[in-house]
């Protein structure tokens, strides 16, 4: 199977947002329709355009609640704290065994190691370590 970069999937995406899926398959050989349905979808489910154009028109958030993919929160998390926005985020599809002693739920949140099921699930997403999460979904993974 072909690995594309995030920046790859995302010009393919935007290509195919304003242009359409023949012009892709020229330009970049990309001829699975179903692989760029998929890169469509993900840029959907993390976009934060919808949020920042609420705030930049001047939408007053005391708390952004933050609850799906680990990626779509780190990108909502991203954008409030450069607002100064609280946010939490729910960290509940990291749970196993709900007693916090297989481990599968651990995240690390402002430095320190937390297990969602027992301390969480809900933690200050300006302070969980979203990269050390998503690289810890895949760890069982083939």
């Amino acid at each position: 199977m072909t690995k594309y970069s995030f920046e790859f999937n995302l010009k393919v995406v935007n290509v195919y947002l304003s242009g359409g899926y023949r012009f892709l398959t020229e330009k970049y050989h990309v001829k699975d329709r179903k692989k760029i349905h998929h890169w469509v979808n993900t840029y959907k489910e993390f976009d934060t355009d919808m949020l920042k154009q609420c705030i930049d028109e001047g939408a007053d958030y005391d708390l952004v609640i933050a609850i799906g993919s680990i990626i779509m929160m780190k990108m909502v998390s991203q954008l409030t704290k450069t607002y100064g926005i609280k946010t939490i985020v729910s960290m509940n599809q990291v749970m196993v065994d709900g007693t916090g002693m297989c481990g599968g739920c651990r995240v690390t949140v402002d430095g320190k190691i937390k297990f969602a099921c027992v301390d969480g699930p809900d933690f200050d997403g300006h302070q969980v370590d979203f990269d050390e999460a998503m690289r810890r979904q895949t760890m069982y993974q083939q």
